[in-house]
């Protein structure tokens, strides 16, 4: 005899709520009961629209140069984004260029992005960096005082680079900003979280590249017990390993901003 089954789906975009937290009320109420419930989430649908540069949220957002030997000193603050390797190099470009009013140089090397270049390193799939004589960058300071993580998203060590030529950066790239799993927590879940008592649902390994769709599908559902036989309300909230808020980005696509969560509820006894 096969178990009794019942299926809830959401949708942040239909509830027109965070896509990292989002409520529903279920109206009627959803009686299961006497018995005992499973829950288990059988599809989450994400897009990798969470920032990875954010100076609020995660002080990795700026950095100093010079391409005078000192006698101007810059300081740059990167906009809060999804950023790719090669777009957060970009970026860093743009900004050079716009300080120092070389942008519109029509020789590129007399652009400060030619004077400072940040590139891929193809052999170790992180960043490295090229010093014409006189330049300097910081990617651990900002502004008058203030301190940066870039340096651990490029892999860079917490100092003034100033020495003419190239150099890899000793450490593994971290563009994903430390985000090596998202945690989905559901009310109605009963669950264990490292030996604590928790309402986690999923753990997913984010398998998509910035602003792409990832879609969460296991092939044998993870069911745990649920904790309600009236269900009036479900909530879903969305957190990284370390338990930061996501704060997914919008792109101007409320579709690409969107969390969909189906979970099924199982009746065991």
């Amino acid at each position: 005899m096969g178990h009794m089954m019942r299926r809830i789906e959401l949708s942040s975009a239909a509830l027109d709520q965070p896509a990292d937290r989002f409520t529903a009320d279920i109206n009627p109420p959803l009686d299961l009961g006497a018995g005992a419930w499973s829950i288990a989430a059988s599809q989450i649908t994400i897009w990798n629209t969470w920032p990875n540069i954010s100076e609020e949220q995660y002080n990795n957002a700026g950095f100093t140069f010079s391409i005078d030997a000192g006698a101007n000193t810059y300081s740059a603050q990167l906009p809060q984004g999804v950023y790719s390797a090669t777009t957060l190099i970009e970026t860093i470009n743009t900004l050079m260029n716009q300080l120092t009013n070389t942008e519109d140089e029509e020789d590129e090397e007399n652009k400060a992005s030619s004077k400072i270049v940040i590139s891929i390193n193809e052999p170790t799939l992180g960043f490295k960096l090229y010093l014409e004589t006189g330049c300097s960058i910081d990617f651990s300071t900002v502004g008058l005082g203030g301190t940066s993580k870039l340096y651990e998203i490029l892999g860079a060590d917490a100092i003034n680079y100033d020495v003419p030529g190239e150099v890899v950066f000793p450490n593994q790239a971290n563009i994903q900003n430390g985000v090596d799993a998202l945690q989905v927590f559901c009310n109605l879940a009963d669950s264990t979280l490292n030996g604590q008592s928790s309402n986690i649902i999923a753990s997913i390994v984010p398998g998509a590249p910035p602003g792409a769709i990832y879609v969460f599908r296991p092939v044998y559902p993870e069911f745990v017990p649920c904790n309600n036989n009236r269900i009036t309300t479900v909530a879903i909230t969305i957190t990284d390993n370390l338990g930061r808020p996501i704060n997914f980005q919008p792109d101007g696509n409320h579709a690409n901003n969107s969390t969909t969560v189906t979970l099924i509820l199982r009746k065991d006894a």
